[in-house]
């Protein structure tokens, strides 16, 4: 989207569009600390006069999308002629970011967490190695992955992650980190499954979508770029009938992060190099 504002005058204001002849509003913004028109040029901007069934359906959601989120990290790239194809090749190259650098943009343990979510499959996934099931087919991960969707299922709760990976006797839950500044947009009650939006893939691109949040009873997050994510932690869980795992469902990184500073250490103590930042970064909510 384009960010321009041009103040406008009583002569040209109209009671029903506050822009200037050859802009059209798409909702507001902040300007000196006033909340000001969003008035884009209607030759230059993304979004056509006409309704098309992208805007139909996500219109509302979008103009809820922050622009001046703050962004630690560059996450989408700048696609020129946006298409499927060009999507899929960025999906296989790419992988998620790095937690160390990921816990930079938070101020508190806290907030962090807010950020947590969880994945479930049946086999482990390889740090930073977490992509959507069209990029990844015969990687054996149980559920979705079959459906071969270009977007991740991530949600709050980790016993809903147990099931996401299907029916098996084991289910591996990893921990994920959602960067913050990430652009999510609230699908809430429109979108009822992830599958629903493989048909707006290259439009959600256009506009920048990392995810969609789907909620409902599974409160479900699906991530469309990968790159906005960072996987913290992995355990395995039994699930057979004659006995289950407990699942505990605090959303907690703090464990993880104990485990990884004692890890490091470790490694500094056996003369082995580490990430110059990670200790350092891990501490602060320790």
């Amino acid at each position: 989207m384009y960010k321009v504002y041009h103040k406008i005058s009583e002569k040209n204001k109209d009671k029903d569009d506050p822009c200037w002849k050859g802009y059209k509003q798409y909702g507001t913004k902040k300007k000196d600390g006033k909340e000001v028109p969003n008035c884009i040029p209607v030759k230059k901007s993304k979004i056509k006069e006409e309704v098309t069934p992208f805007m139909e359906l996500f219109g509302d959601a979008l103009k809820n999308v922050d622009d001046n989120a703050p962004i630690y990290h560059r996450m989408m790239p700048n696609f020129r002629g946006i298409n499927l194809q060009k999507i899929k090749k960025y999906l296989k190259s790419i992988g998620n970011n790095l937690l160390v650098r990921a816990l930079e943009g938070f101020s508190s343990i806290e907030e962090v967490n807010e950020h947590l979510y969880y994945h479930g499959t049946t086999n482990y996934i390889p740090r930073q190695s977490l992509k959507p099931g069209a990029v990844v087919k015969g990687a054996k991960l149980g559920g979705g992955y079959e459906d071969a969707l270009h977007t991740i299922s991530l949600t709050k709760s980790k016993k809903v992650a147990s099931i996401f990976q299907g029916n098996t006797t084991s289910v591996v839950i990893h921990e994920v980190l959602l960067l913050k500044g990430s652009r999510i947009i609230d699908m809430e009650g429109v979108i009822k499954d992830s599958n629903e939006l493989e048909d707006y893939l290259v439009e959600l691109w256009q506009y920048k979508i990392d995810g969609v949040w789907i909620g409902g009873g599974e409160q479900e997050l699906a991530i469309l770029n990968p790159k906005c994510i960072t996987m913290v932690d992995s355990k395995n869980y039994y699930m057979g009938a004659s006995h289950r795992d407990p699942i505990d469902e605090e959303r907690n990184i703090l464990p993880s992060l104990i485990k990884k500073v004692k890890d490091l250490e470790d490694r500094v103590n056996a003369g082995k190099s580490v990430h110059p930042k990670a200790i350092e970064i891990y501490k602060r909510y320790v």
